[in-house]
């Protein structure tokens, strides 16, 4: 049951992966001084460290509502662990859930939580930055991109 899942979920990851990072890596190739390019991965990598005290901060509201109506929904139907992949997995497996009520099973999920926050940060950061990059060297269809991808990424 959890292998499906992690199969699923692997599939979803890949495809937004290959998706958003593909791109980049030829706008990296054709447009990027080697130079920038660890600059922007140093300075992309630097939430990683942040504590969850500091991650805490960052949330735009404490509350579901908020994110529900900049359409987190929608995001949670084509995610990891999102509604399509549980729908899936549920067809085999009915009695499946990516949350089990033991205390260990719900920590290990908060910090799960906490990785990915980060992990979606870096990304934020470093996508950012391509698209000001973009931008200062005239080419708005890469910084478009690089915004739609980072919204969906």
């Amino acid at each position: 049951m959890r292998r499906l899942a992690g199969i699923y979920n692997l599939l979803v990851n890949l495809f937004w992966s290959l998706l958003c990072f593909v791109p980049v890596c030829v706008f990296c190739y054709q447009w990027l001084p080697s130079e920038f390019l660890l600059l922007f991965l140093t300075l992309s990598f630097i939430p990683a460290f942040f504590s969850r005290r500091a991650m805490a901060k960052l949330q735009i509201s404490k509350t579901a509502v908020t994110y529900k109506k900049r359409g987190i929904s929608l995001i949670q139907q084509i995610s990891q662990n999102g509604v399509w992949v549980n729908f899936l997995v549920r067809r085999k497996y009915s009695d499946y859930s990516v949350v089990r009520r033991e205390k260990r099973a719900i920590e290990s999920l908060l910090n799960q939580t906490y990785v990915n926050e980060k992990f979606h940060l870096v990304g934020l950061v470093f996508f950012s930055l391509l698209t000001g990059f973009a931008l200062l060297k005239g080419l708005g269809w890469w910084a478009f991109f690089f915004m739609i991808a980072n919204l969906f990424y």
